[in-house]
């Protein structure tokens, strides 16, 4: 068997569980079957996912709080390059827009001149775009698997503050970004290939459509519960194995039953979303309201992976699930 590639395959010293392969032997890791499971992933996401986020919610704000301010500075670059893209420059519109004499509407010139406002990307700005994403991406990492380890072992019965989650991120920052990147890798190539057909099926021949729009149902669709669980398995999971083998060796065999409480927590995230952006509307609420509602989407998403990845037998590592 040595020969076989490193997965999950039923166990067969016990039928009724999985057992891991790491392409040379059996190791000590096992997932049961869960016979039953499709009741209980059906059942209680959404209630076990909101008390999870109230066990959580004091450290989850601080960790939502601490990474809107490690955003700032990308969101200062970018805006710097934004600005001096601009025709004419930045100061001489507000000299403009700010003179006593400003009046578009009954002198041609100033019409003319709100007409001449031109926003044309430069070097520049595709160089501090750039250098904002690259900083971007690891604090993005950072404050997803923080608040990612932290809800699963508050999950599991723990009581983890901030401090040990963020070590317990920040000793596994190197894989987490070297597989995130490579699954950034993967999807840009699926959707650029997507985007060629539905660009061939539009302008070229109607007959790609055959190939493009089942194709695309099939990836927006199918592979969505597995997308869902994939943070949860890189960030929580053992590091002695690849995380998309274990996601696939347990969502495959009952892909249905995760993907309909999924359905339902993405309808909980989208009435989050609408009700922030009618909040953002009042000028006082609207750094709470994105506070608020960003802690609440990471709740919903999070939280709702880790308590199916649970229900479906994933396994946790123990440094993490073990309470504490």
């Amino acid at each position: 068997m040595h020969d076989v590639p490193a997965a999950w395959y039923d166990d067969p010293e016990d039928p009724s569980q999985y057992r891991y392969w790491d392409g040379s032997q059996w190791t000590d890791h096992r997932a049961p079957k869960y016979a039953g499971t499709e009741s209980k992933v059906r059942n209680g996401v959404v209630q076990a996912t909101w008390r999870l986020g109230a066990q959580a919610i004091g450290p989850l704000i601080g960790i939502g709080a601490l990474y809107i301010l490690a955003l700032l500075p990308a969101l200062i670059v970018v805006t710097v390059g934004t600005v001096q893209s601009l025709e004419p420059g930045l100061s001489e519109i507000i000299d403009e827009l700010t003179s006593d004499t400003w009046n578009p509407g009954s002198d041609p010139g100033d019409e003319a001149f709100l007409d001449s406002i031109r926003w044309s990307p430069t070097t520049f700005f595709w160089v501090t775009a750039a250098a904002a994403l690259l900083y971007a991406f690891p604090v993005s990492i950072l404050a997803h698997s923080t608040a990612i380890i932290l809800m699963a072992n508050r999950h599991r019965g723990g009581s983890m503050q901030f401090a040990e989650a963020w070590s317990i991120g920040l000793n596994r920052f190197a894989r987490h970004a070297a597989i995130s990147m490579l699954w950034v890798v993967c999807s840009l190539a699926v959707v650029g290939v997507l985007a060629g057909l539905w660009i061939l099926a539009i302008f070229a021949t109607p007959f790609v459509f055959v190939v493009a729009v089942p194709l695309t149902v099939a990836v927006v669709v199918y592979l969505y519960p597995f997308v869902w669980l994939a943070l949860i398995s890189l960030y929580t999971g053992p590091t002695d194995r690849p995380p998309w083998r274990s996601i696939t060796a347990l969502v495959k065999p009952r892909w249905a039953t995760v993907a309909r409480p999924v359905l339902v927590i993405n309808v909980v995230i989208v009435g989050i979303g609408l009700a922030s952006s009618l909040l953002s509307l009042v000028p006082i609420l609207g750094l709470v309201a994105s506070l608020a509602s960003g802690v609440a989407q990471w709740i919903a998403q999070h939280g709702s992976g880790i308590v199916i990845w649970d229900q479906i037998g994933g396994e946790f590592d123990p440094e993490i699930s073990d309470p504490k």
